[in-house]
């Protein structure tokens, strides 16, 4: 959280990403805000910045403005996602992925914002899915559904992990060419090279502190 102020934002990224970050405050809404407009780019999945840093649900998202729409609710039921031809931040996918996750419901879409992806209920009905907007010199990313609960993180039995037992996985490659992809927007520098990790490991870097420990 400290280093959610527009200073230092801007000096270590030009991608931020933020995964169903729900709590945000108004000085790190506010922060955020700053980053993008002077160039920087916000990726936001689902119920980010729908709750206060005290967990309080609000009635719009803090980063509505970044997003180009306002919350209207939540949809939860079986969907897929659409992609329904190659763009700028998807790339050359193109087609339609299962998703199956809670999303967002959304209204009052700017004039301005480029909707590139839907979520298609099993009726056929088509909701917003994935979002761009350019605000100032930066742009802002916002995808309705937790993108990363389809491929970064194991959810749901999704891909389960038993002792003794070789795992299958069982997720969907398009969904990590999708991340990829949305990821690398306007940003093509790689942050981490990993070598000689067998095929399938995530490896994961960061600072951490536990008392007088640090790693």
């Amino acid at each position: 959280e400290e280093d959610l102020n527009a200073q230092t934002l801007a000096k270590k990224i030009k991608t931020l990403w933020l995964p169903n970050a729900r709590a945000l405050s108004p000085a790190e809404a506010e922060a955020i805000r700053a980053f993008v407009k002077s160039g920087g780019n916000l990726i936001a999945t689902a119920k980010t910045s729908l709750y206060t840093e005290r967990g309080e649900k609000r009635k719009n998202f803090a980063l509505a403005d970044l997003f180009g729409c306002d919350y209207a609710g939540e949809y939860s039921r079986k969907n897929r996602l659409v992609i329904k031809g190659a763009n700028e931040i998807c790339g050359q996918l193109a087609g339609e992925m299962e998703h199956n996750e809670d999303f967002a419901l959304l209204e009052n879409i700017a004039p301005d914002v480029k909707i590139l992806a839907f979520h298609r209920n099993l009726s056929g009905q088509e909701f917003p899915g994935i979002l761009f907007r350019k605000v100032g010199a930066g742009a802002g990313i916002y995808a309705a559904g937790p993108l990363e609960d389809k491929y970064l993180f194991c959810m749901a039995g999704i891909n389960e992990i038993n002792p003794g037992l070789n795992w299958t996985d069982k997720r969907n490659p398009a969904f990590q060419k999708l991340i990829c992809n949305i990821a690398a927007y306007n940003n093509r520098e790689i942050p981490l090279i990993v070598k000689n990790l067998p095929r399938g490991i995530l490896a994961e870097v960061y600072r951490h502190q536990a008392d007088r420990l640090r790693g």
